[in-house]
């Protein structure tokens, strides 16, 4: 199974990835496509990942992608995969105030205890939560406008209303707790589940 999840930051998406692959056991793709963190070879090896018919589940963060040579094109994109979902956030302030608090205190996957970010200190920064929000209402804007399945952060966490979303992944779900009570499951989560097949070099 090819699981391809474009998702609004900030909106429970690595924690969303990390059920997928629980349920399904299908590798997972981590920030593809990083040119500031990856070797040219390993560039080229996730993009031929991408294009295979091996299982995959990859999320892309916003529009990302656009910049990614020969997947620029979303709907070019998207025929790479069996299943595509969005997954946004219905609340731009509560999105804007997740990114200001990951942004100051450098910790985007919970991986460290999160600081509160009080009044004072968003009043200080209403540039950067003014930036975050209107950030936040372009990318959701975009993702929604796709033909694709859609999801919310709020249908999923605060909800937990998934039927849709199972009857979509045509899935009897083993692991919704994994899903529901753990929203910091990237603290705990193995990085070797982020393992995804390379194609076998002759």
């Amino acid at each position: 199974m090819k699981i391809l999840v474009l998702a609004q930051s900030r909106s429970g998406s690595t924690g969303f990835q990390a059920w997928l692959k629980s349920e399904f056991n299908e590798p997972v793709m981590l920030e593809p496509f990083n040119h500031n963190r990856l070797p040219q070879e390993e560039l080229d090896l996730q993009l031929e990942t991408v294009k295979s018919d091996d299982g995959l589940i990859l999320k892309f963060v916003d529009n990302m992608y656009l910049d990614m040579p020969h997947i620029n094109d979303v709907n070019v994109l998207m025929g790479y995969f069996d299943k595509v979902i969005g997954l946004t956030r219905e609340n731009d302030y509560d999105c804007a105030y997740s990114r200001l608090m990951s942004h100051l205190s450098d910790d985007w996957r919970g991986s460290r205890q999160t600081i509160k970010v009080d009044q004072e200190t968003i009043d200080s920064n209403l540039f950067l939560m003014d930036e975050y929000t209107k950030h936040a209402q372009h990318h959701k804007a975009y993702i929604r406008s796709l033909p694709i399945f859609q999801t919310t952060y709020e249908k999923i966490y605060q909800d937990k209303d998934v039927k849709d979303l199972i009857d979509y992944l045509e899935i009897e779900p083993k692991h919704l707790d994994y899903l529901f009570e753990n929203k910091n499951v990237t603290s705990n989560w193995n990085m070797k589940m982020y393992e995804y097949h390379k194609p076998v070099i002759e």
